[in-house]
């Protein structure tokens, strides 16, 4: 159909009429054309920084994933390395870690030797070596970290070694570890010169001394048991709690062996040739000897609520 002129005219100021109307409303909740297409920029920068932070994330996880092992090696770079299958020393040492800020998660596998050398050595004043999660075991010393200061050792089982089970040195944590069978000490952390190690929630039996602590040392939670020397021996200036000692067999050896300044509180001992012996001043408290007596050296003990 055809519109006249003035027909065409009517529709116009119509429209512009209907127009003028909606345009505000509009505006105000979405914004104008305009302002619509400015509203998204911030939306698609964001997820344009997004697609680029996921790619780089997944860029730098790839790039730190841990690097495997899977036969005897020497560690010379830092970062985290994990076992991929069992792995066998023909002779000597297996792993030696020649570098700090190393981790090795051993995965659940085992690392087996001939009676000589060491199942995983750290070198002279490296520091930050972490080991876990798996075995060592048929060394001369399973795990050597005696000159590497803030060590950490979790959840490995160290056993039948001909000499030593782990050595630590100071400001570590050992926690949570099986050590058995192993001949001369199960467990050394620190010395008198390196202080301030943690032992907590071991489990030591039938190795020559259970655990052998340094000054200062924090020993808490530790269950030590059918050892040949003393269940704990223990350096001065140390606390000493919740620990169990039972059936050291030693014919002068004790459950607790702890030197002076120390504090020993809500340890039990069973089975012992003797329960606890202490050197003073340290307060002694709270602990049961289990009928094997508890000696206490030289003067200026707290020695409360105990039971011989």
């Amino acid at each position: 159909m055809f519109h006249t002129t003035r027909e065409i005219d009517l529709l116009d100021r119509g429209l512009d009429k209907r127009r003028a109307l909606i345009e505000p409303v509009e505006n105000l909740h979405t914004g104008s054309k305009r302002g619509n297409f400015i509203s998204r920029l911030p939306s698609a920068a964001i997820m344009m920084m997004l697609i680029t932070l996921s790619v780089a994330l997944s860029a730098k996880q790839a790039m730190a994933a841990p690097t495997q092992i899977t036969a005897c090696q020497t560690i010379t770079l830092p970062g985290s390395y994990v076992l991929a299958n069992d792995i066998s020393a023909g002779s000597g040492d297996c792993l030696v870690v020649n570098i700090g800020f190393v981790t090795i998660d051993l995965n659940g596998f085992s690392v087996f030797g001939n009676f000589t050398g060491t199942g995983i050595r750290g070198t002279a004043f490296n520091k930050g070596i972490t080991i876990r999660n798996g075995s060592i075991r048929n060394f001369a010393t399973g795990v050597n970290l005696i000159s590497n200061s803030d060590s950490f050792v979790e959840r490995m089982y160290v056993t039948d070694n001909k000499d030593s089970g782990v050595l630590v040195g100071g400001s570590s944590i050992v926690r949570d570890n099986i050590i058995t069978d192993n001949g001369s000490v199960g467990l050394s952390v620190g010395n008198s010169l390196t202080r301030g190690t943690i032992s907590t929630g071991n489990t030591v039996a039938r190795n020559g001394i259970g655990v052998e602590a340094g000054t200062g040392s924090i020993v808490i939670g530790n269950a030590s048991t059918i050892n040949k020397g003393d269940g704990f021996q223990i350096g001065s200036d140390s606390v000493v709690i919740n620990n169990v000692a039972t059936n050291n067999m030693g014919s002068m050896n004790s459950g607790f062996n702890v030197f002076a300044n120390s504090v020993v509180e809500n340890n039990a001992a069973n089975q012992n040739h003797i329960g606890f012996t202490v050197a003073c001043p340290s307060k002694v408290s709270d602990n049961t000897a289990g009928g094997n007596g508890l000696v206490l050296y030289g003067s200026g003990c707290i020695d409360k609520d105990n039971v011989p």
